[in-house]
Protein backbone atom coordinates (compact mmCIF):
# COMPACT_ATOMS: atom_id res chain seq x y z
CA UNK A 1 0.00 0.00 0.00
CA UNK A 2 1.28 3.52 -1.25
CA UNK A 3 0.40 6.82 0.67
CA UNK A 4 1.17 10.28 0.11
CA UNK A 5 0.05 12.94 3.41
CA UNK A 6 -0.15 16.54 3.67
CA UNK A 7 0.46 17.23 7.18
CA UNK A 8 0.90 20.21 9.74
CA UNK A 9 3.56 20.72 12.10
CA UNK A 10 2.31 19.82 15.20
CA UNK A 11 -0.74 17.34 13.78
CA UNK A 12 -0.97 13.73 14.09
CA UNK A 13 -2.34 11.74 11.25
CA UNK A 14 -3.86 8.30 12.16
CA UNK A 15 -3.80 5.03 9.50
CA UNK A 16 -5.23 1.86 10.45
CA UNK A 17 -3.18 -1.50 9.81
CA UNK A 18 -5.03 -4.64 9.32
CA UNK A 19 -3.34 -7.19 11.86
CA UNK A 20 -4.32 -10.37 13.51
CA UNK A 21 -2.21 -11.47 17.11
CA UNK A 22 -2.24 -15.14 16.70
CA UNK A 23 -0.11 -15.05 13.63
CA UNK A 24 3.19 -13.56 15.26
CA UNK A 25 3.38 -10.83 12.75
CA UNK A 26 3.45 -7.38 13.72
CA UNK A 27 4.12 -3.59 12.38
CA UNK A 28 7.14 -2.18 12.81
CA UNK A 29 8.65 1.13 11.65
CA UNK A 30 11.68 -0.07 8.98
CA UNK A 31 12.34 3.80 7.80
CA UNK A 32 11.80 7.42 9.18
CA UNK A 33 13.16 10.86 8.61
CA UNK A 34 12.79 11.23 12.69
CA UNK A 35 13.53 14.97 12.41
CA UNK A 36 10.64 15.50 10.68
CA UNK A 37 8.12 12.64 11.71
CA UNK A 38 7.55 10.95 15.20
CA UNK A 39 6.09 7.21 13.98
CA UNK A 40 4.39 5.16 16.62
CA UNK A 41 2.55 1.59 15.98
CA UNK A 42 -0.32 1.29 18.49
CA UNK A 43 -2.19 -1.97 19.15
CA UNK A 44 -5.32 -2.39 21.30
CA UNK A 45 -8.33 -5.28 21.19
CA UNK A 46 -10.71 -4.62 18.46
CA UNK A 47 -13.49 -5.10 20.58
CA UNK A 48 -13.19 -1.66 21.84
CA UNK A 49 -11.61 -1.34 25.45
CA UNK A 50 -12.91 -5.38 26.34
CA UNK A 51 -10.31 -8.13 27.36
CA UNK A 52 -7.84 -8.81 25.08
CA UNK A 53 -8.58 -12.52 23.84
CA UNK A 54 -5.23 -14.04 23.24
CA UNK A 55 -4.53 -14.96 19.63
CA UNK A 56 -7.28 -12.90 18.93
CA UNK A 57 -8.08 -9.82 16.49
CA UNK A 58 -6.29 -6.50 17.23
CA UNK A 59 -6.75 -3.02 16.08
CA UNK A 60 -3.34 -1.55 14.95
CA UNK A 61 -3.03 2.37 14.20
CA UNK A 62 -0.14 3.79 12.98
CA UNK A 63 0.19 7.42 14.70
CA UNK A 64 2.42 9.37 12.29
CA UNK A 65 3.04 13.36 13.82
CA UNK A 66 4.48 15.97 12.43
CA UNK A 67 7.20 17.53 13.94
CA UNK A 68 9.15 20.33 11.49
CA UNK A 69 8.39 21.20 8.00
CA UNK A 70 9.90 19.24 5.61
CA UNK A 71 9.74 15.83 3.84
CA UNK A 72 10.27 12.13 5.60
CA UNK A 73 9.61 8.70 3.93
CA UNK A 74 7.95 6.01 5.70
CA UNK A 75 8.56 2.82 5.23
CA UNK A 76 6.68 0.21 7.42
CA UNK A 77 6.73 -3.51 7.37
CA UNK A 78 4.59 -6.27 8.89
CA UNK A 79 6.99 -8.81 9.78
CA UNK A 80 7.53 -11.38 12.73
CA UNK A 81 10.36 -10.22 14.51
CA UNK A 82 11.91 -13.36 15.26
CA UNK A 83 12.45 -13.80 11.44
CA UNK A 84 14.12 -10.77 10.25
CA UNK A 85 15.65 -12.61 6.48
CA UNK A 86 12.15 -13.38 5.81
CA UNK A 87 10.07 -10.97 3.07
CA UNK A 88 7.72 -9.16 5.14
CA UNK A 89 3.61 -9.49 4.67
CA UNK A 90 2.94 -6.64 4.22
CA UNK A 91 4.53 -3.35 3.28
CA UNK A 92 3.34 0.55 3.88
CA UNK A 93 4.75 3.31 1.92
CA UNK A 94 4.16 6.74 2.98
CA UNK A 95 5.36 10.54 1.71
CA UNK A 96 4.59 12.83 4.39
CA UNK A 97 5.13 16.30 3.43
CA UNK A 98 4.78 18.46 6.92
CA UNK A 99 4.18 22.11 6.81
CA UNK A 100 4.21 24.76 9.01
CA UNK A 101 0.49 25.33 10.10
CA UNK A 102 0.33 28.76 8.69
CA UNK A 103 0.70 27.88 5.71
CA UNK A 104 -1.61 24.57 5.67
CA UNK A 105 -4.13 27.82 6.53
CA UNK A 106 -3.45 29.17 3.84
CA UNK A 107 -1.80 32.83 5.98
Amino acid sequence: MNAQLNIAVGEVHLIPLSNNAGTGFSWVVAENNAQITRVTIDTEPATGGGARVLGGPVKTMARIAGLQAGVSGIKLVQRRIWEPEQPPLDTLLCSVTVIKKEEMLGA
